[in-house]
């Protein structure tokens, strides 16, 4: 116990480290920034720590993206002089479309013109020269084979023109599922293993897909031909295509290749158990994977959640009986515990607590299990401030129910002031009635009410009027992002938020919010002109 205690002590240390560091980013504060990154240096593309006992989502955020965002080119160039990817993972790793380039438009437009010069150089000594004026990866995306086979020949280095994220012509082609336009790319000399912002190949985007760490959408044509053409198969690619003889061939050569991380921050081993590949996975263990290594956005791993997501139940036995930590959480996701009850999977819910897993206490109050919230608080009553859920399981028809959980936990002395706006939006949703009891035990309206007025998981004009009427919300309350309820109303296009914001007396203005953060702006710059029009 006494260790356990001095581990978690450990952990909180290097969680408000890092939460330092992220102020420092913020506040432009250049020795601050050194002093703490050479504490947590771990932190330089975000934050990472062990997650046994803390939920960070705000850890996926990086000190490179926090920079730049307020326009601090002295940190900014300290960061990418130590090694920062110039690509920050929010947006390597999430926010792929084919208006991706506002990340660069956006920091023009906020003045940030310096900032601006040392990310494009970053990313062109990184990844390779920006596009130009002739945006050669539009017509790949539109499928126009000829216009790029004429502007190929016209010039080949075009090739190896990248946008703001890192992505070749081949890495659209393959995302496009256009064979015929890989192979075009491919003969004119495109380089097959070049590497984007988050780490993937050509290769990697035909097997994972495009987008978020998680999400496959395999294109086993393109993969079969890019291979043919000799792109590079490392232990990933062959654990995430259950290659059994590739990966022995690879491990014969280099056994530590086990348990290393690709440049994507995946592990073979989580690759091999999402697929439900035993043998691979088996191999990979003999090899000495660690099932608890950190990945990306999984700090203690990815393997166990990914078997348990996708119900492989023999690889989750023989993952926890090398050790994987069933309390590991995985982004938003939960841990394995969660996931195997949210997929009614009794098999898999009774083989995790037979290794010891634990269910957090806020999923028993979520599924309105008194009984189990009171055991638990009697034995650790500290608890009682982390029963608030995420959310409440529908059907919402038990309120007062929910309400006894909720006076249960401030009975044993549970406040809400340091609540986060979600859990709190979420119960304003569900349950009107337990809402108010919170707001009365130090719960803020007016942080909730920012996140409402986007229209937040279904947040309607109902839930404003109770906000601002019944809880007393400021409406010209400023959040941490700097956002009121008004700019995300009228970002979000919500016109009748707009319009009641402005009624309870909504400044459209206000000084000490930087003018892309304004209501005016934002509007503006997503097109919603009837809004434009009731600001001006």
């Amino acid at each position: 116990m006494k260790l356990l205690a001095e581990k978690e002590q450990e952990i909180q240390r290097r969680f408000e480290l890092v939460e330092a560091l992220y102020d420092s980013c913020q506040a432009g504060n250049l020795q601050q920034v050194k002093d703490r990154l050479n504490q947590v240096p771990e932190a330089l593309d975000g934050g990472d720590y062990d997650m046994t006992s803390y939920y960070p989502a705000h850890f996926g955020r990086s000190p490179l993206y926090l920079s730049v965002q307020e326009g601090h080119h002295k940190i900014v160039q300290y960061l990418l002089d130590q090694g920062a990817n110039p690509v920050p993972h929010e947006f390597a790793a999430r926010y792929h479309s084919d208006d991706f380039t506002d990340w660069m438009g956006a920091i023009s437009q906020r003045g940030h013109h310096h900032v601006l010069s040392l990310l494009k150089r970053g990313i062109e000594d990184t990844y390779g020269p920006p596009l130009d004026d002739r945006n050669f990866h539009h017509h790949i995306r539109m499928r126009d084979v000829m216009t790029v086979k004429n502007m190929v020949e016209e010039d080949s280095q075009l090739l190896f023109q990248v946008d703001t994220v890192g992505n070749t012509g081949l890495h659209w082609a393959v995302e496009s599922d256009n064979l015929k336009m890989v192979r075009l790319l491919v003969d004119a000399g495109a380089k097959l293993d070049v590497r984007r912002g988050d780490g993937r190949t050509p290769l990697a985007v035909a097997i994972f897909g495009f987008h978020r760490y998680w999400r496959r959408d395999e294109k086993s044509e393109i993969i079969q031909y890019l291979i043919s053409r000799g792109a590079s198969q490392s232990l990933i690619i062959a654990s995430a295509r259950g290659d059994l003889k590739l990966a022995r061939e690879i491990l014969q050569q280099d056994s530590t290749a086990a348990d290393r991380l690709d440049p994507m921050r995946r592990r073979p081993l989580s690759c091999a158990a999402e697929i439900g590949n035993e043998k691979i996975v088996a191999l990979l263990l003999e090899h000495g994977a660690d099932p608890n290594s950190r990945e990306l956005m999984c700090q203690g791993g990815y393997a166990l959640h990914a078997a348990t997501a996708n119900n492989h139940f023999r690889v989750a036995r023989l993952l926890l009986e090398y050790g994987a930590n069933p309390q590991h959480w995985v982004d938003s996701s939960g841990d394995p515990i969660i996931i195997a009850h949210y997929n009614q999977n009794a098999q898999m819910v009774q083989l995790l607590y037979s290794f010891g897993a634990t269910t957090e206490i806020q999923f028993y109050a979520s599924e309105y299990r008194i009984d189990v919230v009171a055991e638990i608080l009697k034995l650790k009553p500290t608890a009682c401030n982390d029963v608030l859920p995420y959310q409440w399981k529908k059907p919402w028809n038990q309120p007062e129910l929910a309400l006894d959980i909720m006076s249960l936990a401030v009975r044993y002395g549970a406040s809400f002031e340091n609540e986060g706006d979600y859990k709190l939006i979420n119960t304003t949703l569900a349950y009107p009635q337990v809402a108010t009891f919170l707001y009365q035990h130090g719960g803020c309206p007016s942080k909730v009410l920012v996140r409402a007025a986007s229209g937040f998981h279904l947040a309607n004009l109902d839930t404003l009027t109770f906000l601002v009427e019944d809880r007393g919300a400021d409406v010209n309350f400023i959040n941490q992002d700097q956002l009121t309820s008004l700019a995300k109303a009228a970002a979000a296009g919500k016109a009748d938020h707009v319009s009641y914001l402005l009624s309870k007396g909504a400044e459209v203005s206000q000084s000490e919010v930087p003018y892309w953060k304004q209501p005016l702006y934002l509007a503006q710059k997503n097109q919603h002109w009837e809004i434009v029009s009731m600001l001006q």
